[in-house]
């Protein structure tokens, strides 16, 4: 997989994960208004206060697969868990043209609780680093996410050729911020590492993923040995989830917690409230 897509997103393409995608010729014909334009919530950052606990921000992916989008309502949208606390969805923005009445059912029924992130990693699946001109993708995907009211976006930069984890050029994080000026911000990453540099303070923050939650019977503990291993506070947490992971699972494992000591937060939250601690001063040592 991780080759196949170095080796398209070096000339210049993309791909999608659509496997077990029954019907997309249907799916792509439904009549809806093409011209529509979805909005999400919008936050006043001036609103946001930044107490002194832990902040986590959990992303269901894959949200670069179409079959993703579709298995949303058979699964995580019909767990009893959907609507009890906050969580973060991974977003097909091509599905506005491949399934518009897929996309027009979430965006119109979405609960207080939901929150949908752009990919990874943009329009649809690819490595935009390795692209001869990664504003032309990048600016493919602003447009999607404008369509479907998309915010906030997670990259996916792999280069399994040398590691598995994201590469970081020099000049990525500004040719995000040129192409995607209205993004709240941006995160990259798995779970390889927390430890990654973040880009705070200087606009659209730019951070990167603290933990790759990969089993449910396990996220209690994950969490629990990594805000151990932090003492800091406040503490901001991104984490990507599995597929394979029911929503059921990351909310048992965050009911353990005191409410008023670790906090479950949208991922646009997550990114103004430390860039508000940044730009405020507050001591804090920033593991997504």
């Amino acid at each position: 997989e991780h080759e196949a897509i170095g080796l398209a997103s070096e000339f210049g393409h993309y791909g999608m994960c659509s496997l077990h995608t029954p019907n997309l010729t249907v799916h792509s014909s439904i009549p809806v208004d093409r011209e529509k334009v979805f909005k999400q919530r919008e936050i006043n950052k001036e609103e946001l206060k930044v107490e002194d606990k832990i902040y986590v921000a959990y992303m269901a992916t894959d949200g670069d697969a179409s079959w993703f989008m579709l298995n949303h309502v058979n699964e995580d949208w019909a767990d009893p868990a959907h609507g009890n606390f906050k969580y973060n969805w991974g977003f097909l923005p091509l599905a506005y043209d491949l399934m518009p009445g897929t996309v027009q059912y979430y965006l119109e029924n979405t609960l207080p609780t939901d929150y949908f992130v752009c990919g990874p990693a943009g329009a649809t699946y690819t490595y935009p680093y390795l692209h001869p001109t990664p504003e032309k993708f990048l600016n493919l995907s602003n447009d999607y996410m404008k369509k479907c009211g998309l915010t906030t976006v997670h990259m996916t930069n792999w280069n399994d050729r040398d590691w598995w984890q994201e590469v970081e050029l020099p000049d990525f994080y500004g040719k995000l911020k040129q192409t995607m000026p209205d993004a709240v911000g941006y995160v990259r990453g798995m779970g390889e590492s927390a430890f990654e540099e973040h880009f705070l303070g200087n606009g659209n923050p730019y951070l990167f993923c603290g933990e790759g939650i990969h089993k449910g019977d396990d996220v209690y503990q994950v969490m629990k040995d990594f805000i151990d291993a932090c003492p800091n506070r406040p503490l901001f947490i991104y984490n990507l989830v599995n597929h394979s992971v029911p929503m059921g699972e990351v909310k048992k494992a965050m009911d353990k917690f005191s409410p008023d000591e670790v906090e479950s937060v949208h991922l646009d939250e997550l990114l103004l409230l430390a860039n508000k601690a940044f730009e405020e001063g507050i001591e804090f040592i920033n593991l997504t």
